[in-house]
């Protein structure tokens, strides 16, 4: 869907909507219309932006790299190295950098426990090791490299023509630091646009950073417990994925990574449509923990 939308730079069914379906709404009819940066089109998919179609492809490709970790065979793999490719590039016809961050950080710490569980497994292998030093190094020259090489600053953290996106962020931080000290208990669900006042160049109120929605809606407690949960979340899926054996790793490990991707995300991204697929992966992270407990009571020994 993602290729066919851009080749035809435009949504796919945009032109195909009955007339007694049509939504004269301008919002609707704005997400219909397509969004273009600098001439490129920017693709969509099911989602009102594309951050939000680049933000859930970052969050499913941890799981395509457990399928090529478990797959048996050469064919297999192949596939789902090529989906695990398809991705980036449908994240690159997004023109979003978030996406394109969390690609990279599900990567990250996918294959930092993959790598870790390897070397582990097998003291005389050579590859978990290597993997195991290999991928931090990179990824400090790769962090290094978005604030020094300006083709991959311009790709992750901004620049250039994003310069007006990363500036909004920035103020809208700046204005929110005041309004958390006058009320710092939050002023309700959605009322982070309005309580903020900030405006695109249209006119549009907007939110660009979940950080600013959770301070302004929930209050410093509301911020402090959504960190806590997928704290607690990230670090249980990380204890369980570390264990030497046991069928919920090959669940944990993806779940980890792509929490992981979230939370790098919601740094730059307000919008929630993916919100109800992660909070299904918590409950699925409560799944794994509870079985995993419960396992570990019925290896225990049995009291003298």
């Amino acid at each position: 869907m993602g290729l066919a939308e851009a080749y035809n730079e435009q949504i796919l069914w945009a032109r195909h909507i009955p007339s007694f379906l049509a939504v004269t709404d301008e919002s609707v009819q704005r997400t219909l219309s397509g969004d273009f940066r600098e001439g490129a089109y920017r693709v969509t998919g099911t989602y009102t932006v594309s951050l939000a179609l680049a933000e859930y492809l970052a969050l499913v490709t941890p799981f395509v790299l457990q399928k090529i970790a478990e797959r048996p065979g050469l064919g297999a793999k192949l596939l789902y190295a090529g989906i695990n490719v398809l991705l980036l590039v449908i994240i690159i016809l997004t023109r979003s950098r978030l996406g394109i961050v969390g690609w990279l950080a599900a990567h990250m710490v996918w294959g930092c426990i993959w790598a870790y569980r390897r070397w582990r497994s097998d003291k005389s292998d050579v590859l978990g090791p290597a993997l195991a030093f290999a991928i931090p190094a990179l990824a400090l020259a790769f962090g290094v490299a978005m604030f020094t090489v300006d083709a991959i600053r311009f790709r992750t953290i901004g620049g250039g023509s994003t310069g007006f996106s990363d500036q909004a962020r920035w103020e809208q931080l700046d204005g929110t630091w005041p309004l958390v000290l006058r009320n710092p208990i939050g002023y309700g669900t959605g009322q982070s646009g309005e309580v903020l006042g900030f405006r695109t160049p249209g006119g549009q109120v907007t939110v660009d950073t979940y950080i600013v929605t959770l301070l302004l809606d929930y209050g410093v407690i509301g911020f402090c417990l959504f960190l806590g949960i997928f704290g607690l979340a990230v670090a249980t899926m990380l204890r369980i994925s570390l264990r030497p054996r046991g069928r919920e790793i090959d669940i944990a490990m993806p779940v980890c990574a792509a929490l992981v991707a979230y939370l790098v995300v919601r740094l730059v991204f307000a919008q929630d449509d993916n919100a109800p697929l992660v909070y299904m992966m918590l409950g699925l992270a409560s799944a794994i923990a509870f079985k995993a407990k419960r396992q570990d009571a019925e290896s225990a020994p049995a009291p003298a």
